[in-house]
């Protein structure tokens, strides 16, 4: 693959969560999603719980890699991807579970009230719970991706696929033995 075209997916795969998070966000106020929506209070109670979920297992995960460094899937994953780079991805959906769970504290202290800084408190819970499940669901797919690739099928030469004609030649061989 080109270089740039390799670099240009690199910030794709980093840039992927805020941008999403913050055209979803603009979307959602656009459409007047505000707290003043009944059971709103029910939605902010779902997002503590669930940040501190991935967040946890986010952390186990983190801890299970470094105690298996020597093994072969740690380093298939250190083979595909940098060490820093993983490290942000996993630090930065972190750090966004804490700050989705801080600011869904600070909402519930100013949700009653409909004032500039309400909403703006608002605006910055939404941003940053979208952008934390964007950027979760984004380690997780790469670790999946990562824990499930299949060093063997690189090794496999590409020459073992038959064109359509062998392929067909292959098969009337077989239907006159039938």
């Amino acid at each position: 693959m080109d270089n740039f075209v390799k670099r240009s997916l690199a910030y794709v795969e980093l840039l992927f969560p805020i941008v999403l998070a913050s055209i979803t966000t603009v979307t959602l106020v656009y459409f007047d999603f505000n707290p003043g929506l009944k059971r709103f209070e029910k939605l902010v109670d779902g997002s503590i719980t669930f940040s501190s979920i991935i967040v946890g297992f986010l952390a186990a995960m983190l801890g299970i890699l470094v105690s298996i460094k020597e093994s072969k899937v740690v380093k298939a994953i250190f083979s595909n991807r940098t060490k820093s780079q993983l490290a942000f991805y996993f630090s930065e959906s972190i750090f966004l579970g804490f700050l989705v769970i801080g600011t869904a504290g600070a909402l519930y202290l100013v949700m009653d009230s409909m004032n500039t800084r309400s909403t703006s408190i608002f605006i910055i819970w939404t941003a940053s719970l979208l952008w934390f499940l964007f950027s979760s669901l984004r380690i997780i797919i790469v670790m999946l991706l990562i824990l499930f690739h299949d060093p063997e099928r690189d090794k496999r030469p590409d020459g073992n696929a038959l064109s359509d004609d062998e392929r067909e030649q292959s098969r009337s061989r077989n239907a006159r033995k039938q």
